[in-house]
């Protein structure tokens, strides 16, 4: 099961345990009512009490667990996504840097007076024209028998695409230990048989 999914699931558990435990603190208090109105009420109530004390009991406990799944569930997705955005900062720093050293290595070139593709003089102007102009100058005044003359610096560069890593950390695999899914009258019920 993938972590979005899980987090649907017990998330609407989660959910459906609170509007129960909140049902049965009504009750509860109602009980309480009828205790206090009714002479002996604490003797002729008393069964229910236990009754509705018990299964607000096990409700908690299921919800709990149910919110302990929850949490790990954030934390392993939160793990993924730090982690993913981590690797994805660390190669664009590697990608600027490789870029910075294409930039100086054309500058370099031209000051040589060396022919350059005009893409790469493209991308030298645009990064710093003054830059450009400086090596265009410096290059002109070299005297060479013969001009190198050199492929792009770009060429083989193909745009990386990124993954969004929300989306990655959704799609990871869930933790194990997922608590059993029941419903809360299921468990209000297997607390009451206990009796």
């Amino acid at each position: 099961m993938q972590i979005k999914e899980a987090r649907g699931i017990y998330q609407s558990q989660i959910k459906d345990y609170e509007r129960a435990k909140s049902d049965l603190m009504q009750r509860k208090q109602e009980l309480q009512e009828k205790i206090k109105t009714t002479p002996n009420g604490n003797v002729i109530y008393q069964d229910e009490a236990v009754s509705l004390e018990l299964s607000i009991e096990a409700v908690e406990k299921k919800q709990n667990a149910y919110q302990d799944y929850m949490d790990k569930l954030l934390e392993k997705k939160n793990n993924i996504v730090d982690m993913l955005s981590s690797e994805q900062q660390t190669e664009s720093m590697k990608e600027y840097t490789e870029e910075q050293l294409k930039i100086i290595e054309v500058a370099r070139r031209l000051m040589k007076g060396a022919r350059v593709p005009q893409y790469d003089e493209m991308k030298l102007m645009q990064y710093d024209s003054s830059l450009y102009q400086m090596a265009k100058n410096i290059g002109a005044m070299v005297k060479a028998k013969e001009k190198e003359e050199y492929e792009s610096l770009w060429a083989d560069d193909e745009e990386k695409e990124r993954e969004d890593p929300q989306e990655v950390a959704d799609s990871a695999e869930a933790p194990v230990g997922a608590p059993e899914i029941v419903s809360a009258e299921q468990t209000v019920s297997a607390a009451l048989e206990s009796l």
